[in-house]
């Protein structure tokens, strides 16, 4: 009986889980083809101090992470995990050594994709938020 309660307790979270992802997918509706070459980036970074800058660049990347890797504009290290940022706009958040991090945020929302793996969205607003642990 016990593990019968325990096994629908978990299939409940595991539905849960999965709702919850659902809302994180971006919309990649769009073919790439039909878009203008090179794209056009705008992301904002917000400071330490709280000042912002608005960056803007083109590329032939169709994914962002590799994009602004090109572009010189984010430093990091691969991980599993895949690219832990450290630095923006030539601006250190390393975790280990500054006790802070890179936020990524897509239109206003923390992405729950790394920035690797985000293809590029000419509707979306991005942006890297220093943040103090």
């Amino acid at each position: 009986m016990i593990k019968r309660i325990l096994m629908i307790a978990l299939a409940a979270m595991m539905v849960v889980a999965l709702a919850a992802c659902a809302g994180t997918d971006y919309d990649y509706n769009y073919d790439l083809e039909q878009l203008d070459w090179p794209l056009a980036v705008v992301f904002t970074v917000v400071y330490e101090d709280g000042s912002s800058e608005q960056l803007e660049f083109t590329t032939m990347n169709a994914y962002l992470g590799g994009a602004l890797l090109e572009a010189g504009l984010i430093e990091g290290e691969e991980t599993p995990m895949g690219l832990m940022i450290t630095h923006v706009a030539g601006m250190r958040a390393d975790f280990v050594l500054d006790n802070a991090w890179w936020q990524f945020l897509v239109n206003g929302e923390m992405s729950m994709t790394g920035v690797s793996d985000i293809r590029i969205d000419p509707a979306a607003v991005y942006e890297f938020r220093f943040t103090p642990a």
